[in-house]
């Protein structure tokens, strides 16, 4: 219990924190400038509207907008891909942040997109910013536990889910977040830290706004109508409309960005920057209640101040404005956007059903369940969506039952239509190009858990293994000192010091892999990793003893002399001992190219040759 306290929950609260603290103010104050900014975008296009002489100077306004924007994109990579993808891809350990940058980065660049009007929200940089914070956080980390980079991306998880939270006051849709979406995964840790963080930050978040007169609730709405069953014939018709545009959107994101990508290749970011801003100005100019992130747009809704000819008209050019906004090159957020085309969808369908004879007090039951359906069916996380929805208005327990049912007939048609996640598209296709040229490559290698390294005492499902890597084997000494090989499917197995852990990796950079590997398993300090990384590379990987004078504590190793370890490929002279991390015999290589295999086996030579240098070295 001692050790569980000391290693496991001690960690968590107070990396959790310091995290959500900090969040719980940069994320505050974020969102603050944000409306701000987005309130006086709205007001300077009426001004505009009113003064038609001065329109010139709109347009020459927008183009340096657009200009510094680019010129964030350039300085800032995490600022070209939408931050909702980024931050899954922090989280899944795809991406790394250089956090600096990152923040004020996607703070800078996201408060040009809101002056400019653009189809933005706050609430996707706010994910961003509180994921990069957490991963700061782990950096200073040291400072409170040696073994920090192991707790990388529980951190950045915790982040993120502060983040949410903070951005939207909804404190439970963050867990669920980071659980549903970004990691598709329960885990008790992972649950642990999330809370944590999220408690402080909300904490943080509610006393500053308290501070100011914030309002309590993202949405502001009266008691919701309870919807018979005698009119559940509606919900049908909702989720079949939420789930069949929810694919059509989904799929034309991830063509536009295709072609974005693919055929626009020759066409300058600044000028795809640029035109989106000038594309926005004209729109603003046009029809000013379609700009800006949705939040305005959601409560006017809601309060039944559009017709239904306005309704549609807005809902095709949001529709169309959120294809190729995110995907210009342009920083900001996507929740709120898509949950307005989803108001928009509900405002729609409450006014066919009002004329149809559907008694009017249900209007905004039915514009809630059908914003929560399109959002839960595109982001593929029904269970945040409709938890988000709850807790943005306070209102909402009254329509569980009902959102249930659409929520699940809008999932089961984008299953069945075999439709990608909005956001799981432009993270691929990011991480693709992080390492565009080089080729994935499959390998298996061995390691052995030490004593008081991070993954010990703890179960396989519980830990965040490197990307790319799966353990398809454990090797265990039983009381005879017998070896056990065993599989562990379900991850249940509790690992324990001594074990060796067989893991096949699929990944680019096999070195990467390696180190992240070392610090789950090995009981070092970050400085004696980086040393080691440093001085052999992919070529191995060396377990060193803080004593040389110490036995080996492997049960593996232990009682073994010197002709069995150089048969197990171990070096044992002055006092190291090491495991070659090589491709496997068994190792999966038929769905790899002649050129990645060639590569692969180029790279065995030279880690070979590598390490006969390095032991002639030791036995001089």
């Amino acid at each position: 219990m001692v050790g569980y306290i000391r290693n496991t929950l001690l960690p968590i609260v107070l990396f959790g924190g310091v995290s959500g603290v900090v969040s719980g103010i940069v994320v505050w104050g974020f969102k603050w400038c944000a409306k701000y900014l987005e309130s006086e975008s709205v007001a300077i296009y009426g001004w505009f509207r009113t003064n038609p002489t001065f329109i010139p100077l709109l347009f020459a306004g927008l183009i340096v907008l657009g200009l510094f924007s680019a010129v964030m994109n350039r300085a800032v990579p995490e600022l070209r891909t939408n931050s909702i993808s980024n931050s899954e891809g922090a989280m899944r350990g795809m991406i790394r942040y250089k956090w600096v940058q990152t923040i004020f980065g996607t703070m800078a660049s996201s408060f040009l997109s809101y002056t400019g009007g653009l189809a933005f929200g706050a609430e996707g940089p706010s994910i961003q910013i509180g994921s990069a914070i957490g991963q700061a956080t782990n950096d200073f980390g040291h400072f409170i536990e040696k073994g920090s980079p192991a707790w990388e991306r529980y951190n950045v998880t915790g982040g993120a889910a502060a983040g949410f939270a903070v951005a939207f006051g909804a404190p439970l849709s963050g867990i669920l977040y980071t659980l549903e979406e970004a990691h598709k995964r329960l885990s008790p840790m992972l649950l642990m830290t999330a809370a944590s963080s999220v408690f402080f930050a909300t904490i943080v978040s509610n006393t500053l706004g308290d501070l100011v007169g914030q309002a309590d609730y993202f949405i502001q709405i009266g008691a919701i109508s309870l919807m018979p069953y005698t009119l559940y014939w509606t919900l049908l018709v909702i989720g079949i409309t939420a789930g069949a545009l929810a694919a059509v959107f989904n799929t034309a994101f991830a063509k536009v960005g295709e072609f974005v990508r693919n055929k626009m290749t020759k066409i300058p970011v600044w000028v795809r920057i640029v035109g989106i801003f000038l594309l926005t100005g004209v729109v603003g100019l046009l029809f000013v209640d379609a700009i800006g992130g949705g939040h305005r747009i959601i409560q006017d809704i809601l309060d039944k101040d559009f017709t239904w000819q306005v309704l549609l008209i807005m809902f095709f050019v949001r529709f169309v404005m959120l294809l190729i906004t995110p995907n210009s090159g342009a920083m900001g957020g996507m929740f709120v956007p898509v949950l307005t085309v989803g108001a928009l969808i509900g405002g729609l369908l409450g006014k066919a059903f009002i004329a149809l004879g559907l008694p009017e007090q249900y209007y905004q039951t039915i514009v809630l369940v059908t914003m929560t359906t399109f959002m839960g069916a595109t982001m593929r996380a029904p269970l945040t969506a409709i938890v988000l929805v709850v807790e943005m208005t306070n209102s909402y327990f009254s329509s569980f039952l009902a959102t249930g049912i659409t929520v699940m007939i809008a999932y089961l048609i984008v299953e069945a239509l075999r439709v990608e996640p909005l956001y799981e598209k432009a993270l691929i296709d990011s991480y693709r190009n992080t390492y565009k040229g080089k080729h994935r490559k499959v390998f298996e290698f061995s390691v052995v858990v030490e004593k008081g390294s991070f993954v010990e005492g703890r179960s396989v499902k519980d830990i965040l293994w490197p990307y790319g890597c799966t353990i398809v084997n454990v090797i265990k000494v039983d009381d005879e000192g017998n070896k056990v090989d065993t599989t562990d499917k379900a991850g249940e197995r509790v690992i324990r010091s001594g074990q060796t852990y067989t893991v096949k990796a699929f990944v680019y950079d096999e070195a990467k892999a390696i180190e992240e590997m070392e610090y789950l398993t090995k009981n070092y300090s970050v400085k004696e990793t980086a040393e080691l990384l440093r001085r052999h590379g992919i070529g191995g990987i060396i377990l060193r003893r803080k004593n040389k004078d110490s036995k080996i504590e492997s049960p593996e190793l232990k009682n073994t002399d010197e002709k069995d370890l150089e048969a197990k490929n171990v070096n044992s002279q002055g006092g190291d001992f090491k495991a070659d991390y090589l491709p496997s015999e068994n190792a999966d290589l038929k769905n790899n190219s002649l050129d990645e295999t060639d590569e692969l086996q180029d790279n065995v030579k030279k880690v070979s040759k590598t390490d006969e240098k390095s032991d002639a070295v030791d036995d001089k």
